[in-house]
């Protein structure tokens, strides 16, 4: 993996100060990943999308370099209809696998939020299930859909990737209460 998208941010202020802000998701993503990674892009292709309160939630797939990237980004809305990035990370594909599970952390105030990405590389799967210990999630995948996102108050415990409603590929979490 190339050594530029290793890099983590956790603040919404460049280098100089200056805040990464855009008045579209879009056109944040391509401000961010310049920031960030120094790489100027097209808009992107946004597969999912989700939205707590006053903060917004996006994943995408991004090519580079003839490499696939999963993108995550967060953002907070500001008083002045701005979003501005507070985080934003790409992952690269692993398609050696069906599909592709990404753990991290938003901080929503004083909430701690537990965030599934990936990517889905196997064409025949249909929906993806976070199983947690007192719910289950259900990710309805889209045609041509490459990357998928959801947020909760807990860390799922197994994640089943289904074909026509039957298990077709699974993860078992290691979750520590």
């Amino acid at each position: 993996m190339n050594s530029n998208f290793s890099q983590s941010l956790f603040v919404n202020k460049t280098q100089e100060g200056k805040m990464v802000q855009a008045q579209t998701l879009e056109e944040l993503i391509k401000q961010s990943i310049l920031y960030k990674y120094d790489i100027k892009t097209s808009s992107p292709s946004i597969d999912s999308v989700v939205y707590l309160e006053d903060a917004v939630f996006a994943s995408f797939p991004f090519e580079y370099k003839k490499s696939t990237y999963v993108g995550y980004i967060h953002a907070q809305k500001s008083n002045h209809s701005d979003l501005l990035m507070e985080d934003i990370e790409l992952f690269e594909f692993d398609s050696n696998v069906p599909f592709y599970l990404i753990h991290t952390l938003a901080k929503q105030g004083a909430k701690t939020l537990f965030i599934e990405t990936g990517s889905i590389n196997d064409d025949t799967i249909d929906s993806i299930e976070f199983h947690y210990p007192e719910s289950v999630s259900i990710i309805k995948t889209r045609d041509h859909r490459k990357t998928f996102l959801t947020i909760e108050n807990e860390r799922p415990v197994e994640v089943d990737a289904k074909r026509n409603d039957k298990i077709v590929y699974t993860y078992h979490l290691n979750v520590i209460p």
